[in-house]
């Protein structure tokens, strides 16, 4: 692991818990912010995931409001192998915006990794936001493997 990628437990609490928008506060434009996403995107989906994570990690930390931004963090890390603190910036993603892939993904990987407790609230969130035939299949998989898994 690189050791210049910070990590979600690093980014003030006080910043995430206000919901604060740093990138306005100190003058950047949404412009700037907007750049930033595009490249940590491109270097996602060119494969250099430091990098990805690296810049997701200053979006998060410039405006913790922002669903996509923890989202793309959560990816990033995800692709890193990091799947403890994927689970956490995606329920960083559900918090501002809840979404049934976002719920589903963190109830997935955190079965995956045995964090059930991160699992079941996000099994409750996924139900609330069922829409379609197709989520209530995907969540019914979801809870069997959560059950599984418990042993």
């Amino acid at each position: 692991m690189n050791p210049d990628i910070q990590d979600v437990d690093s980014l003030p609490q006080t910043l995430i818990a206000g919901g604060q928008n740093l990138a306005a506060h100190v003058g950047l434009s949404p412009n700037a912010l907007k750049v930033v996403y595009a490249t940590a995107v491109g270097h996602l989906e060119a494969g250099r995931l430091e990098a990805a994570a690296a810049g997701a990690f200053q979006l998060v930390s410039l405006d913790p409001r922002s669903e996509d931004h923890w989202a793309l963090y959560g990816n990033a890390l995800m692709k890193l192998g990091r799947f403890a603190e994927a689970v956490t910036a995606w329920e960083m993603a559900m918090a501002c915006v809840p979404r049934f892939a976002t719920a589903v993904t963190v109830a997935r990987t955190a079965i995956a990794i045995g964090k059930l407790d991160n699992a079941a609230e996000a099994l409750l969130m996924a139900r609330s936001l069922r829409r379609t035939p197709a989520h209530e299949a995907e969540l019914d998989a979801l809870i069997e493997a959560w059950y599984a898994a418990r042993g």
